[in-house]
């Protein structure tokens, strides 16, 4: 039933599927899953990239689906973590922080949406980066970046908020908000004070999100020199 082309079929199929906690425990379950979400993904993805609708309600129910294989499988199966990343989801939600504990593991997905043609998975890419970093700074990491992984990681982030969509300039500004230095303050100012995106006679989501990042960094790096 979760396998469905109807929606309504498969919605069943899945409030079955979440009180059967022993089929939860089956890993060829968690795969069958992941099929599931990677043909979603591949219908999702191709719709966006012709400017077509994605079906009504097809989004939350693998938004659910995503969420109960992300709770009862985690991401030890290459093929689940491989399919569950290339999906479209908030770079800002629970499952983009939870991949980004397994760290170096999954940096070469994330190099891929990083250079993905979609929006959607540009955006992801730099959600995974951001937690990734905060994941790193507070050890809380399954797989450490080392170095020069991290110069990277910070280094794209500063370009995407630079330049690109406004949607992977958005995500990145929240990123460097979340994770960045007083070496990214500059970029930041740029976009909040003169970026050509910006009117002065009304709110700008990128210009504000700058602005936030900005008084962000600063928080930190006032309570850091206070430390010392």
């Amino acid at each position: 039933m979760v396998a469905s082309r109807d929606l309504a079929t498969r919605a069943r199929g899945q409030r079955e599927l979440v009180r059967d906690k022993r089929m939860l425990q089956n890993p060829a379950v968690g795969r069958a899953l992941a099929r599931v979400l990677a043909e979603d993904n591949r219908i999702t993805t191709a719709n966006y990239a012709r400017g077509r609708e994605t079906p009504e309600g097809l989004a939350e129910l693998d938004a659910e689906l995503s969420d109960v294989v992300r709770k009862a499988f985690g991401f030890r199966d290459p093929f689940i973590l491989r399919t569950m990343i290339f999906g479209a989801y908030d770079p800002r939600s629970a499952f983009a922080f939870d991949v980004a504990a397994e760290g170096a593991r999954v940096l070469p997905a994330v190099r891929r949406l990083l250079a993905d043609p979609l929006d959607p998975l540009r955006a992801q890419g730099i959600g995974v980066l951001a937690f990734m970093l905060q994941r790193q700074a507070e050890g809380k990491i399954r797989h450490p970046l080392t170095a020069a992984q991290q110069k990277w990681a910070r280094g794209r982030l500063r370009a995407a908020a630079r330049g690109g969509s406004i949607t992977a300039r958005f995500t990145a500004a929240w990123a460097l908000g979340l994770v960045g230095t007083p070496a990214d303050l500059a970029v930041l100012r740029h976009i909040a004070s003169s970026d050509p995106t910006c009117h002065p006679h009304h709110s700008n989501d990128l210009c504000s999100q700058a602005q936030q990042a900005i008084a962000a960094i600063e928080k930190r790096a006032a309570h850091h020199r206070n430390r010392q």
